[in-house]
């Protein structure tokens, strides 16, 4: 098999890499490996942040300034996200005005990106400081699962709360989800992502490559997917990652927004009828459709550029050396970031829109109690 090598493990998606099945030892120059030596043409020892003793090449695969750089990049998205979300979830269990089925979905969304947090955004961040894969067969398995899920369990998320939106701005009297429906599409949403994510279970794996550097050879550590079939590598990366995972869900959420666009604007036009109550009523779920649309959009836009490297990845040609150099420590890692920053940037939109979101957060930090109703 062929070796595609732009760096190890980077959260999701990954860098894609196949393993060359042999148990030769790799020469220093072979276009298998591409690691950050010391005394490189490409850096130079005294750049970086940290020396191995023991290998030839250097501990940390950055700078120190980009050491600095991507840890309080990570740290700032790490705190807010964690704290964010979690009075996001708080707000709607607290206070029962906020108990809608919109709202379920919402804190769904707000669950996933504090999982992200909590399992995928430290070690992503390791992997981008360290040259070596240093975190045991269990994470190189578990962190790009448990991310595959996260994304996915999303971007449905946001596909059913398009439709809810649908009925309740063209049948609301009629075609409403219930509470219990929309616990039921929330239990099969996981369930989805948990079963369409298995594949990075078995293809991930921590491998060992033996490097030739005259006179010894060293063991170089990496976390790498390894596929039997390359066919079947393209397959599922494009066929269910990319298209069922993000491009046909973004898709169809955006016809649905385009449907509610275009009905809310033939309203506007015609004049919205009935009584003050009833207006008010429209008001709101433009309101709603508007604060909703926001997270579409900068969800996709998040994650569009580490979806785009992973297809020139997978699909385009062969970086050239230098090419690599810039994708492995500059271009990913950034990529990497946006797409983990926008597990903090919701709970903004909502405050931003909704005005019970925000009393009811502000009650929430007021509150000296953890779990007592709240009312706002």
């Amino acid at each position: 098999m062929n070796t595609t090598d732009i760096g190890a493990y980077d959260g999701s998606p990954m860098r894609l890499r196949t393993a060359y099945n042999s148990n030769k030892a790799y020469d220093s120059r072979s276009e298998y490996v591409n690691v950050s030596w010391r005394h490189s043409d490409d850096m130079s020892l005294d750049t970086h942040a940290g020396v191995n003793e023991d290998k030839p090449w250097n501990l940390l695969r950055q700078s120190t300034s980009m050491v600095i750089l991507l840890t309080l990049a990570y740290l700032i998205v790490f705190t807010l996200s964690i704290i964010n979300n979690s009075l996001v979830v708080a707000a709607i269990y607290r206070n029962t005005n906020l108990r809608t089925v919109t709202n379920y979905f919402i804190a769904n969304l707000a669950i996933a990106d504090i999982m992200v947090s909590i399992l995928v955004l430290p070690i992503t961040l390791l992997s981008n400081l360290f040259e070596e894969w240093w975190f045991g067969q269990l994470l190189c398995k578990g962190a790009p699962y448990l991310q595959g899920v996260a994304v996915s369990a999303s971007v449905n998320t946001l596909a059913a709360v398009a439709v809810e939106r649908y009925l309740a701005i063209f049948y609301p009297k009629t075609k409403r989800l219930s509470p219990q429906l929309a616990l039921i599409i929330i239990s099969l949403i996981w369930v989805l992502a948990l079963c369409i994510s298995i594949p990075w279970l078995l293809v991930y794996t921590e491998w060992t490559l033996p490097i030739r550097m005259p006179p010894r050879i060293y063991d170089y550590v990496t976390c790498m997917q390894i596929w039997k079939d390359p066919a079947m590598q393209r397959g599922y990366i494009l066929g269910v990652v990319f298209l069922s995972c993000y491009l046909i869900p973004l898709v169809f959420i955006a016809i649905f927004y385009l449907l509610i666009g275009i009905r809310v604007w033939k309203r506007r036009v015609m004049g919205i009828r009935g009584t003050r109550t009833e207006r008010n009523i429209h008001r709101s779920k433009i309101r709603i459709v508007r604060m909703l649309l926001a997270v579409f959009i900068i969800f996709a836009l998040s994650w569009l550029p580490l979806y785009s490297l992973w297809m020139r990845a997978m699909f385009g040609s062969k970086p050239g050396s230098q090419e690599k150099v810039v994708l492995r420590r500059y271009i990913t890692p950034l990529a990497q970031w946006l797409g983990a920053a926008n597990s903090c940037v919701n709970p903004f939109i909502y405050c931003y829109f909704s005005a019970n979101f925000r009393k009811s957060i502000v009650a929430v930090l007021r509150s000296r109690t953890c779990c007592s109703r709240i009312d706002v």
